[in-house]
């Protein structure tokens, strides 16, 4: 899993869908913001790619039809 926010993080997800479709799948990217609307909201979204090395958002390659099913991750 590559996390884009404050912190290193390493983890790992699991990750579910067509087995050609899994078989894309390089790495998860979690992007993570803030929003208020009446309350302070955090957000997480995490988004299977075909790639690994990402420069930012815009280059992220996504892999459709893909689930996240498992989630685990530790703070560096």
């Amino acid at each position: 899993m590559l996390s884009v926010g404050k912190g290193t993080y390493v983890g790992a997800v699991q990750v579910t869908g067509p087995t050609r479709q899994v078989k894309l799948v390089k790495a998860v990217a979690q992007v993570e913001g803030e929003a208020r609307i009446g309350i302070k909201v955090r957000v997480k979204g995490l988004i299977p790619i075909s790639d690994r090395s990402v420069k930012d958002l815009s280059t992220l390659k996504r892999v459709p039809g893909i689930g996240i099913t498992g989630i685990i991750d530790g703070k560096l």
